[in-house]
């Protein structure tokens, strides 16, 4: 490995990352200054730590209530930890009927949330939404956890650099990220570090100095990781006096080992856009223009400013202050303290615009589909049916976003855990719920995720209310001609269903066990015939045996009997 030859190639993609990054910055920043303003201490300083408020700007917390109320209805509604929201299957649909293996993929999916909910995946999972609906861009870094498998790291908007390749895929990620001495002694190790930095760890200071470091993931196009493993991870100085020092440690991953997902993004761009914070950032600012103005015409009314003799002095137009006037001063011989000028503000007026606003930064912000009986958006004498319907179209207006998420974010994610569990073993062995024959056939077959979640379910709500409409109709037709049923194989409809529902796989019997069942109850219904059969035969040979044959009967007759 040419260490020097590495550095200069990561300083060199890293000033084009800061490039890139710079255009997005001044909106970030407003979108921070007028909503999000806890996420603003990250853009332009090293310091998380922050406890000062930046919300001087904020007359009305519309927007950043919005703003978190969003959070946590993508959070709720995509993937949360208190229902399903994802479930493993074969990639190959025809290979999900053998018998035993739908078991098993259930018996993976439910290790993957136990997996998911011990490690701290879904504390950051909600910070990622958070980033998603304010800024339009996230970030989400797993490292394997010998104890939990896995370990998510989110880093804030400010803290990373990203590119994209020419598919616009993002594929790098740059850090710069300040530690002290004694922190980068912990996460590396005396060893990997220059002596001055070692030795800035005294009695008098024992944290030591504090050094910025940058961190580059990216696929290994400098061949710096041993063992030839497609991705790396590169921590290095970036301060030229480390010289052959400054590389302080490498590693190497066999798959992508983060996630950027973005809420929406062009050919080649590099962070999103489109998002609420972005898409709401003139009215929030409007909002509080209008809330500024509102307050001061109130103030207006309730201290005004007055005119008076007999001191002189420039007019204060500011409520509650008092202008005196000299006696004679504009034809003025009243000495009654009054108002300097009358005023009539339409606050009415302006309180419903402002509730207007107000209305619109919830749309912005999806709160019409997250919350729609706190905003109001059902009408109380709507049926269970009209409620279905407006939700389900109010959730497909989200579904391009749906797909970004479920492609550059779920997609990623599930497939980092399913890797990392795959490694540590933590699946129960497929040759126990399976035949050999049906195992052999599965080798090579590749395992995916659906998803279903409250959102992901919304959007194919849509094909299921095809279906009941197709049934309900046949139901009517049967009613003209019965014939119609056998148009409809029950069978996939069932299985139709149970997809879009997302129910879990052991609900239903495969297709062959249904054959198998089929063919016994064929073989019962024989069985049974033949026994009554055989039982009416009985009957009609006992009834012909105590018929007197020296008599006029039908068996005389029969049998031509005189």
């Amino acid at each position: 490995m040419d260490a020097k030859k590495a550095i200069k190639y990561y300083d060199r993609k890293f000033e084009k990352a800061k490039e890139v990054r710079q255009s997005y910055e001044s909106t970030w920043e407003d979108i921070m200054t007028y909503i999000a303003p806890d996420l603003k201490g990250y853009l332009h300083t090293n310091n998380k730590d922050r406890g000062e408020r930046e919300d001087s700007l904020i007359y009305d917390n519309t927007p950043t209530k919005s703003w978190l109320d969003c959070s946590s209805g993508m959070f709720a509604s995509i993937a949360s930890p208190s229902r399903p929201w994802m479930q493993r299957t074969m990639a190959d649909d025809s290979y999900n009927d053998i018998p035993g293996l739908r078991s098993w993929l259930d018996t993976v999916t439910k290790k993957d949330y136990s997996i998911l909910h011990r490690s701290n995946f879904y504390k950051c999972n909600y910070t990622v939404f958070a980033h998603l609906s304010a800024i339009g861009t996230a970030l989400i870094i797993c490292e394997p956890d010998y104890d939990k498998i896995t370990h998510w790291t989110v880093p804030n908007i400010g803290e990373y650099y990203l590119l994209v390749n020419g598919k616009g895929i993002v594929d790098t990620v740059f850090r710069e990220i300040e530690y002290t001495a004694e922190q980068l002694k912990g996460l590396f190790g005396e060893k990997a570090l220059p002596k001055d930095i070692v030795n800035s760890i005294t009695e008098a200071n024992p944290t030591g100095g504090k050094y910025t470091v940058r961190h580059v993931i990216e696929p290994d196009s400098q061949g710096v990781v041993p063992f030839r493993k497609p991705w790396a991870s590169v921590y290095y100085l970036p301060d030229k006096k480390y010289d052959d020092m400054q590389i302080i440690d490498v590693k190497g991953y066999k798959w992508q080992p983060f996630a950027a997902p973005r809420w929406y993004a062009n050919n080649n761009e590099t962070y999103g856009k489109m998002q609420p914070g972005r898409v709401s950032l003139g009215n929030c600012q409007q909002l509080s223009t209008m809330i500024f103005d509102y307050m001061d015409a109130v103030d207006q009314e309730l201290n005004p400013a007055t005119q008076g003799p007999p001191i002189t002095g420039a007019i204060d137009r500011r409520p509650n202050k008092h202008n005196i006037i000299e006696p004679g001063a504009g034809g003025l011989q009243d000495p009654t303290i009054r108002r300097l000028f009358e005023t009539n503000p339409q606050l009415q007026i302006m309180w419903a615009a402002i509730q207007d606003k107000r209305e619109q930064i919830k749309q912005d912000f999806y709160l019409d589909l997250f919350m729609p009986i706190t905003t109001g958006g059902y009408d109380t004498n709507m049926t269970a049916t009209e409620v279905t319907q407006r939700r389900n179209e109010r959730m497909l207006a989200l579904g391009p976003v749906l797909e970004n998420v479920n492609t550059e974010y779920l997609n990623p994610i599930t497939e980092i855990e399913y890797n990392y569990a795959t490694e540590a073993q933590a699946y129960p062995p497929i040759e126990n719920y399976v035949t050999e024959d049906a195992l052999e056939a599965l080798q090579g077959e590749e395992i995916k995720t659906e998803y279903v979640s409250v959102l992901a379910q919304a959007q194919k709500m849509v094909d299921l209310d095809r279906i009941d409409t197709t049934l309900t109709y046949a139901e009517r037709l049967a009613a003209l001609d019965p014939t119609v049923v056998m148009k409809v194989n029950t069978m996939e409809t069932i299985d139709e269903v149970a997809k879009m529902s997302g129910a879990p796989g052991r609900m239903l019997r495969s297709d062959d066990e249904v054959k198998e069942m089929q063919e016994q109850q064929r073989q019962d219904a024989e069985q049974q015939q033949m026994v009554e059969q055989a039982q009416a035969m009985a009957n009609v040979a006992g009834q012909a045996s105590k018929m007197q044959m020296d008599q006029d009967n039908a068996l005389t007759r029969f049998l031509g009997v005189e």
